[in-house]
């Protein structure tokens, strides 16, 4: 195989390469930016948040 040939199967390798490398680096650090953001603010389901409110339903039945 010539040189030419060798090139362009080095670069098509060194294009999956990064083409499969990146979509992982940026799903990584969403992830990690996504588990920040969620530790910082806090996930609060609704239910104790409308209590907080005072707006949750009361029970009447009693």
């Amino acid at each position: 195989m010539s040189a030419l040939t060798w090139n362009a199967l080095r670069f098509a390798f060194l294009l999956l390469l990064f083409h499969v490398g990146f979509p992982i680096v940026l799903a990584s650090s969403l992830f990690v930016l996504l588990n920040w953001f969620l530790a910082q603010s806090g996930l609060v389901p609704v239910e104790t948040q409308m209590q907080e409110l005072n707006l949750a339903p009361t029970d009447k039945s009693n």
